[in-house]
């Protein structure tokens, strides 16, 4: 199955891409990631499990800014 992992800049951005994406019928999470894209600091990632192919375009027209978008395989 494949699935995505976005990486955003603070919790409050994460959260409100977690939940425009689940009103958007993605199964989405939050995460506390260390990718290393934002230094210093936390970085918070959104995991999104299963297909949701329109993701990236329903958090930039929600104003989630996304720091890194990566593809995942299992």
């Amino acid at each position: 199955m494949e699935g995505y992992t976005i990486i955003t800049e603070t919790v409050t951005q994460a959260l409100k891409g977690r939940d425009l994406l689940r009103k958007n019928g993605c199964k989405a999470q939050v995460e506390k990631t260390n990718s290393g894209v934002r230094k210093p600091g936390c970085e918070y990632s959104i995991r999104i499990n299963g297909g949701c192919p329109r993701a990236e375009q329903i958090l930039q027209n929600g104003g989630v800014r996304i720091l890194e978008m990566k593809k995942q395989r299992a």
